[in-house]
């Protein structure tokens, strides 16, 4: 890897620091809460896009390294998902269980810290930002009708993506998929 991340290799960093995360949250959930496969099950409607829209939304929020972040940062994280359009499909998906999940994978960013992981100093930047955007969309089951992804993920990379390409690109792209669209249709 070189001195910068790339963005893709970013967000392989950031999934990758999610490895192992999932293990350690089941641990302490035992005992907590009466079906641990439940609240998997719920979390995987929409509860790991939300967890990264909140990361979006603090690390935007302080525009800092996520080590460098209060601990009330973790605060909004966890408010995002409480507060999240997708909270009331997530029954079991209780404050101990957001609580709990939110600590693991706090702590689990600053220990990439701790270990001399590049992660955090990642964690600034439009690049970084852009890494939590792409991973919430891609964790999201159904993103056309999660509200959160659709505003602080989708529409920011939309919006990138016009910056980012040049005026003759997007005629060219227009007219390609309008060439595709028309030959699907005969």
């Amino acid at each position: 890897m070189s001195a910068q991340p790339s963005s893709i290799e970013q967000v392989e960093i950031f999934a990758e620091a999610m490895t192992g995360v999932w293990e350690a949250i089941v641990a302490e959930l035992r005992g907590t809460v009466p079906d641990v496969r439940e609240v998997a099950r719920q979390l995987a409607h929409h509860g790991w896009c939300d967890l990264f829209i909140g990361l979006v939304q603090v690390t935007v929020k302080f525009n800092t390294a996520l080590d460098k972040i209060p601990e009330r940062g973790k605060q909004l994280v966890k408010d995002a998902i409480r507060k999240s359009s997708m909270q009331k499909y997530r029954s079991v998906v209780t404050d101990v269980v957001i609580d709990i999940m939110v600590d693991k994978v706090w702590a689990a960013f600053k220990g990439a810290a701790v270990a001399q992981v590049p992660l955090l100093s990642l964690l600034t930047g439009d690049d970084a930002i852009r890494s939590l955007r792409i991973l919430a969309v891609f964790s999201c089951p159904a993103p056309e009708g999660h509200d959160e992804v659709r505003e602080h993920a989708l529409k920011p990379l939309a919006d990138d993506a016009r910056g980012i390409l040049t005026a003759q690109t997007r005629e060219r792209l227009a007219k390609l998929f309008k060439e595709w669209t028309v030959e699907a249709a005969t």
